[in-house]
């Protein structure tokens, strides 16, 4: 084969590498682009259970957005790093560029992936040092989100207590009524609750369910925090949801009520949770 014809193939074997990556990056981006226009029309039907709620409960109940909550910072991430890179300063359809030093704005990408980096790496330090998942932590009650490790791992250890307490004690079809904040009890306890605001259903009717359930156990009238302690407002539910017991968070009621306290005994301890018979 004549050298000519060799070169001019060594020539072109940039151009072809670089039409592929440009080729890809745009189907990269076009994909990106697919994917926020779904979100923003969850985005838009999010604005009509004002409206029409049962039409926003049968559309509400696709997950909108959670093609974009994986490829944005995806297609982000590949853009950075082609971005920043020695090679290919600019946007991914530029012509390549000659090999060089890198300059002062590679350099800076650089850095500031390696602080993002960084700041992820603390951030999950941090998270695994208070050994408290964020499902019991304290931020999800909303009240002192800011204790020491020792206060929120009691708090942690008193709910598994309760629940395992729960476990034990009653029957495995019990159903009861759960702290508002709550979204582990049945994982820990394997009982049925009558409504949890993270266990939400899938389909319209029951979606509609759901709501009614929630407001008819925490009422707007206490914010939604707390179970009432009527004690007409305790019957009915015991009545309507075959409901025996009731789990309270004492941060949130406080240390005793009116009702007949099963949990914890006098040979057992918890300074936060306590079960007691509905009457």
């Amino acid at each position: 084969m004549p050298i000519a014809v060799i070169e001019r193939a060594k020539d072109s074997e940039p151009k072809t590498l670089f039409t592929e990556q440009a080729i890809a990056f745009r189907i990269l981006g076009w994909f990106a682009i697919g994917a926020m226009t779904i979100s923003l029309a969850g985005l838009l039907i999010g604005l009509l259970p004002s409206i029409y709620p049962d039409q926003a409960a049968k559309l509400l109940r696709f997950y909108w957005f959670r093609l974009a909550d994986a490829v944005t910072p995806l297609v982000l991430a590949f853009l950075l790093v082609h971005f920043f890179s020695a090679r290919n300063i600019g946007s991914p359809t530029a012509e390549p560029q000659p090999r060089s030093q890198p300059s002062a704005i590679v350099w800076l990408g650089r850095a500031g992936i390696l602080a993002a980096i960084g700041l992820f790496a603390q951030a999950s330090w941090e998270r695994i040092q208070t050994g408290v998942p964020v499902s019991v932590s304290n931020r999800m009650l909303g009240l002192n989100a800011d204790a020491d490790y020792a206060e929120q791992r009691r708090t942690m250890e008193d709910w598994i207590a309760v629940c395992q307490f729960i476990r034990a004690s009653t029957p495995e079809d019990a159903v009861l009524l759960t702290p508002r904040h709550q979204q582990t009890f049945k994982w820990y306890a394997h009982r049925a609750e009558v409504v949890n605001w993270k266990d939400t259903p899938q389909n319209a009717v029951a979606l509609r369910e759901w709501a009614k359930r929630f407001l008819e156990v925490y009422p707007a009238r206490l914010s939604t925090m707390r179970v009432t302690i009527r004690y007409d407002d305790l019957r009915a539910m015991r009545a309507k949801y075959g409901c025996d017991w009731i789990v309270v968070d004492r941060r949130v009621v406080g240390p005793e009520l009116p009702l007949v306290q099963i949990y914890p005994a006098s040979n057992q301890r918890n300074s936060t949770y306590a079960v007691y018979e509905l009457p």
